[in-house]
């Protein structure tokens, strides 16, 4: 299937009660990207002016901290949606950056094209709305985990939900998003493997 048909499978998943107008009417606007391993999607200062459904490849959220350290904050694989969603939401430049870690084939939705879809279709503000409580649960989940979970909680928590992730990022990465220097993941996998 091609990339454009997987992703109105997606929204016709989520959103069942689309009819073929407004899904039709939807595809006009949609674009079609791949870029490179390594292809910066988005870059910290910039403005989104689209965001991205990952049809094929992997993402890593990332930001440079004050002391000069490159923090990986989350992966965007397939079927997700890559976005620095409050700065996409009001047009402020990106705290993040979203780097391609494999080739990604993205489809892309222009801002304004999902802004008219809200005012013309309803189901698409209802389509929003679920993507917003997907992406707000995922932060939630997050911040929790930071907050109530030891270090090899989230370790088994992260290798538990994305399984297939685990062939696909470095350890440098995989540590970095989890808030566990790499030495110390490194122990926490060696002490789970002896178990």
């Amino acid at each position: 299937m091609d990339p454009i048909s997987a992703h109105l499978e997606a929204v016709k998943a989520i959103c069942p009660e689309i009819d073929h107008v407004a899904l039709e009417w939807y595809r006009s606007g949609l674009l079609l990207r791949k870029l490179p391993a390594k292809h910066m999607y988005i870059a910290e200062g910039q403005i989104q002016a689209e965001i991205a459904w990952v049809a094929e490849g992997l993402l890593r959220s990332a930001y440079t901290n004050p002391q000069g350290a490159d923090i990986t904050t989350h992966f965007v694989a397939e079927g997700q949606w890559a976005t620095e969603y409050a700065g996409f939401l009001h047009g402020t430049p990106s705290q993040y950056r979203l780097e391609c870690l494999e080739h990604c084939t993205l489809v892309c939705l222009p801002k304004e094209h999902m802004q008219e879809g809200y005012r013309r279709y309803q189901v698409f503000e209802r389509y929003g709305r679920k993507v917003a409580e997907a992406v707000l649960s995922g932060l939630q989940k997050r911040i929790e985990g930071f907050l109530f979970l030891t270090a090899e909680q989230r370790y088994l928590q992260f290798v538990n939900e994305n399984p297939a992730l685990m062939q696909r990022i470095s350890l440098t990465h995989l540590s970095a998003s989890l808030g566990i220097e790499r030495p110390s993941l490194s122990r926490i996998r060696k002490r789970l493997s002896q178990r």
